[in-house]
């Protein structure tokens, strides 16, 4: 019930409140196209047994690139990555690691859910869904928010809205980061160019596409097509080694 940085505190002191903190985060926003659809046609047990199949496989990625599942909102996923030690000081992960593990573990999302089609097609329940998703990375408050009755450990900050409402915008299987999380990733992945959005609530932000990973004209002389190592099988797609390296120039 509870995410392993909540759980490592109460343990350290289960008396004590967990006060408010700023951090920085890169926040990770991955929802299902297609759910609504899918509920209206898919009997309640196997659509349980559908979303419960997809959130486990998210929590394992996400896992895997060094984030924790933070909220279960339907069928959307908010996973946060730097929640546990607050920076390389302290044992924790650097603003570039965390964005990279927030951008790998997006980029798992659409084979994890390939992945799981399969198995769904085999049990005879047709599925078909796609995830989009949003990244953004900032400052955060964390922290026990509620009174005696009921407390809730919660973040709040620009870039858990913002990581929402670009995920809300990204085209299916596509995903969207902001200029604070581009900045990070500068010479690490391949991005669109900058295009500003205007967002509900937070008015135009800059952001990019992640772009597909280009590979050689097929027909050009000395230039196969590039393995993918994760479509080899090599690469675990849900890890930070999926990244694939972009050239030193661009945009």
């Amino acid at each position: 019930y509870l995410p392993p940085s909540l759980t490592a505190r109460l343990v350290a002191a289960p008396e004590a409140p967990c006060a408010w903190e700023r951090r920085w985060l890169s926040v990770a926003f991955v929802d299902l196209v297609g759910f609504t659809a899918l509920a209206e046609r898919l009997e309640a047990e196997a659509l349980a047994a559908v979303l419960d199949d997809y959130l486990a496989a998210l929590a394992r990625a996400a896992e895997r690139c060094g984030g924790e599942v933070s909220k279960l909102l339907g069928d959307g996923v908010l996973v946060v990555f730097g929640a546990g030690a607050p920076g390389p000081e302290a044992g924790g992960s650097s603003r570039r690691d965390r964005a990279l593990g927030a951008v790998a573990f997006c980029r798992s999302a659409p084979a994890l859910l390939a992945a799981l089609s399969e198995t769904w097609s085999r049990r005879g329940e047709l599925v078909d869904l796609s995830v989009r998703s949003g990244v953004a990375s900032g400052y955060c408050t964390l922290g026990d928010r509620g009174g005696a009755g009921r407390l809730d450990f919660t973040l709040v900050g620009t870039p858990v809205n913002l990581a929402s409402r670009l995920q809300g915008r990204a085209e299916p299987g596509g995903m969207l980061v902001d200029a604070a999380t581009a900045a990070l990733l500068h010479g690490a992945i391949r991005l669109g160019p900058p295009r500003t959005l205007d967002l509900r609530g937070l008015g135009p932000q800059r952001a990019h596409a992640v772009a597909a990973v280009a590979e050689p004209a097929s027909g050009a002389p000395g230039n196969a097509p590039a393995a993918d190592p994760v479509r080899a099988g090599r690469v675990d797609p849900g890890s930070p080694s999926a990244i694939v390296p972009a050239p030193a120039c661009h945009t």
